[in-house]
C-alpha cells in the first residue's frame, strides 16, 4: 500500500509523521558529510548513527548501491537505512545511483526473519522482527538535483507497488 505524503517526514505540527513507521531512509552521500537537507535532519535526531555512518564512509565501506542499516533501539523506527544518493557531497545524485539502492532495498524489505542479514549491499542490517512499513523522503531530489516529477517519483512508485501490501510512505520534496 502506497501513501503519498506532503510536508516534514519528521514532523507534523506536534505529532511525529514516523509514528508507527518501521524503518526510515536516510539519503547520504559516502563521503560522511550531513551538513543539510533530510541527511543533517538524521543527524540531530540520531548522533549515534551518524557517527557509526561517518566512520564506514572514512573506512571506504559505503558506495553507490550498498545500504547501511542502523538499529535505533527504539519501537518506531526501529531502524534508519543511509540509502547514498550521490558519491561526494557536493556532487548531484545520479538516478542510477537511486536504482541501484531500490534494488539492494528490496530484499531487505522481504526479511522477516530475526536474523543478522549477510545480502552483499547491505552493511550490518540486523531485522529485530517483520518490517511491514517504510518512510522514503524524494530521494536525490532538492540538494541532489535530480527531478522529483520525472525522474525519481516513478522509481519510488514502482518500487511501493513492486511491495505488494507493504505499507510505504513516499514523501514529496519540501
Amino acid at each position: 500500500m502506497m501513501h503519498r505524503v506532503a510536508g516534514d517526514m519528521f514532523r507534523n505540527g506536534s505529532r511525529p509523521n514516523y509514528a508507527g513507521v518501521d524503518v526510515m531512509v536516510n539519503p547520504v552521500n559516502c563521503e560522511g558529510v550531513s551538513g543539510a537537507g533530510v541527511a543533517l535532519l538524521f543527524k540531530r535526531r540520531y548522533p549515534a548513527m551518524f557517527k557509526e555512518y561517518q566512520h564506514r564512509c572514512r573506512n571506504g565501506e559505503l558506495e553507490a548501491g550498498k545500504l547501511y542499516v542502523y538499529a535505533t533501539g527504539e519501537f518506531y523506527p526501529s531502524h534508519i537505512i543511509c540509502f547514498p544518493t550521490k558519491v561526494a557531497w557536493r556532487e548531484n545524485s545520479k538516478v542510477e545511483y537511486i536504482e541501484k539502492g531500490l534494488a539492494a532495498l528490496r530484499p531487505l524489505l522481504d526479511a522477516t526473519s530475526p536474523t543478522c542479514l549477510q545480502l552483499p549491499d547491505v552493511l550490518l542490517a540486523k531485522v529485530a522482527g517483520p518490517v511491514r512499513s517504510i518512510a522514503l523522503p524524494a530521494l536525490g531530489s532538492g540538494l541532489g538535483a535530480l527531478n522529483y516529477t520525472s525522474q525519481v517519483l516513478p522509481l519510488l512508485e514502482a518500487f511501493a507497488l513492486s511491495l505488494g501490501d507493504f505499507t510505504t510512505f513516499l514523501y514529496a520534496p519540501l
